[in-house]
């Protein structure tokens, strides 16, 4: 099961809910993947998005409430470039969470 870049503005969705409903339907051995981005994508956000907090790998493990049921294989953020539509360089980083249940 993969929940990737699961993210919403300026309309409000219950990610948290989402992320915990689809690890629910994770079968024994199988695996729950949930990619973010864990800062601002690019440098040239709308200004509506200017105050928006990107979930964090540990957020996202808050929100999932994994339990004794699971093994957590990787939980971190991935450090990356992009360019803007200007040309110039932005870096940002990307939340990786990686969970196995048993």
């Amino acid at each position: 099961m993969t929940a990737s870049f699961l993210h919403s503005w300026p309309v409000v969705i219950p990610r948290d809910d989402i992320l915990r409903r689809a690890a629910g339907f994770v079968a024994p051995g199988g695996h729950l993947l949930v990619t973010a981005h864990a800062a601002p994508p690019h440098g040239d956000l709308p200004p509506e998005m200017a105050g928006h907090r990107f979930p964090s790998p540990a957020d996202d493990l808050g929100a999932l409430a994994l339990g004794a049921g699971w093994d957590v294989l990787e939980a971190d953020e991935r450090p990356r470039t992009v360019l803007t539509a200007e040309g110039h360089e932005h870096h940002t980083s990307d939340g990786v969470v990686l969970a196995r249940r048993r």
